[in-house]
């Protein structure tokens, strides 16, 4: 049944025992792998490297591995003398630490004495802290210097790079790609994303998105040509699933590689094995096959966050000490200053009230002065038509007094004419 469904069966442990041993045995690296190098602390790079050689003639990596460490080690180099930066600036930052307590003692001067020793222990502490960052980063590459990590790995693999390929051995790869993608077929259908982005080197065009695969056909190409190779172990840092099988038991476990790697591998009669490690895993697994080696734990450990962006390891133990100490020594003068910094923004907030009431009543007493004012308009209003009323009324009676003239006046000339009557009677 094992014949038949080859994909499924990891190696025993002895058989990788003996394929460590092995003369018959590659060991081939990814980009990644070898670009990861550059993140590491020296010890874990000295181990690393020294497990290389160790392994000597029996290590390899194909021409597009070589490729793309040669072309994105420069971006790699630059990103970590940017970390290094980014630390140098910040901690400038913690040095001008005392112009951002002189708002606070302005407010509480009890506070000066502790802001003063806080500053005095911060800054030493930083400086010394600096001193430690510069020698570390005096050891790390830079762009315009002499790169010893790969005046290294010239060393370790001259005369073990692949043959560079012609382009129709590119297209030809890419072709098969298209398909191999579209049904899942590992390895690189998760670079799919990456659309049709291209470099050239040499005369030869190359597609981003089907760098594993070529990868992976230049190791199967390069064991079908050497078939005194019987086993191939593969170191990579690409923990994506077209590379490996892993299933969710209580969290992500790594089973091996995928199985369709294995069974295309192993259509190759030449290959009875084919394993697959990450940096950490190998150096694990060299550790123990060469006792030779005493690869620190701490260089394990390290490369097992080799998958990281922005990874940057200052692994010294007088820097973590150092912090300790200052965080102790800092701690209380922190908290002191915490609560007096929300002590003083009580008291802002307080003040801005006090600000808002006395607006408040202000506005209130302007409420009030304008309810009077319209008060007294009021008042004023009704006033207005009371003297209109009594003004009416006093028209009034003059009027009736003028009626009551002129009835008096009629009743005169009533009373004149029955006089001037009786005068004519009598004079007849």
């Amino acid at each position: 049944m094992k014949n038949s469904y080859k994909g499924f069966y990891s190696p025993t442990e002895n058989e990788l025992q003996d394929a460590w041993k092995s003369e018959n045995t590659i060991f081939i690296f990814d980009t990644n792998v070898l670009l990861n190098i550059y993140s590491y602390k020296e010890q874990t790079r000295t181990d690393f490297l020294l497990s290389l050689e160790t392994l000597n003639e029996k290590i390899w990596i194909p021409f597009h591995v070589g490729l793309e460490y040669q072309r994105r080690r420069l971006d790699i180099v630059s990103r970590e003398k940017s970390i290094f930066r980014s630390v140098f600036n910040k901690l400038e930052e913690l040095n001008k630490f005392k112009e951002n307590l002189n708002e606070i003692e302005e407010r509480f001067p009890e506070l000066v004495k502790h802001g003063d020793t806080l500053c005095s222990e911060l800054k030493l502490a930083v400086n010394k802290y600096k001193e430690i960052v510069e020698k570390i980063d005096k050891n790390q590459p830079c762009v315009r210097s002499h790169d010893t990590i790969r005046e290294k790995l010239n060393e370790l693999f001259n005369n073990k790079v692949g043959t560079e390929p012609e382009q129709t051995d590119i297209i030809e790869i890419e072709k098969e790609g298209e398909i191999r993608y579209t049904d899942k077929i590992p390895p690189g259908f998760k670079d799919a994303n990456k659309g049709d982005e291209f470099f050239y080197y040499g005369h030869v065009k190359y597609k981003n998105k089907y760098g594993d695969l070529i990868i992976w056909k230049q190791i199967l190409e390069y064991v079908k040509e050497n078939n005194d190779i019987n086993n191939v172990i593969f170191i990579t840092d690409d923990i994506k699933s077209d590379w490996w099988f892993s299933i969710d038991s209580g969290g992500k476990k790594t089973i091996g590689p995928n199985a369709l790697l294995i069974n295309e591998i192993k259509e190759i009669e030449n290959i009875n094995l084919f394993h697959m490690y990450t940096t950490s895993d190998f150096l694990s697994e060299a550790n123990k096959y060469y006792k030779e080696l005493k690869i620190s734990n701490s260089s394990i450990e390290e490369t097992k966050d080799s998958g990281r962006k922005d990874h940057i390891n200052l692994g010294h133990s007088s820097l973590s000490n150092m912090l300790k100490v200052l965080q102790s020594r800092e701690n209380s003068y922190l908290d002191e200053i915490e609560r007096m910094n929300k002590l003083a923004a009580n008291l802002k907030e307080i003040e801005r009230m006090n600000k808002l009431a006395a607006n408040l009543k202000e506005i209130e007493r302007m409420n009030k002065l304008a309810a009077n004012l319209k008060e007294i308009e009021r008042m004023n209003k009704l006033a207005h038509l009371d003297e209109i009323e009594r003004m009416n009324k006093f028209a009034h009676l003059d009027e009736i007094e003028g009626m009551n003239k002129l009835a008096a006046n009629l009743k005169e000339i009533e009373r004149m004419k029955k006089f001037a009557h009786l005068d004519e009677i009598e004079d007849e």
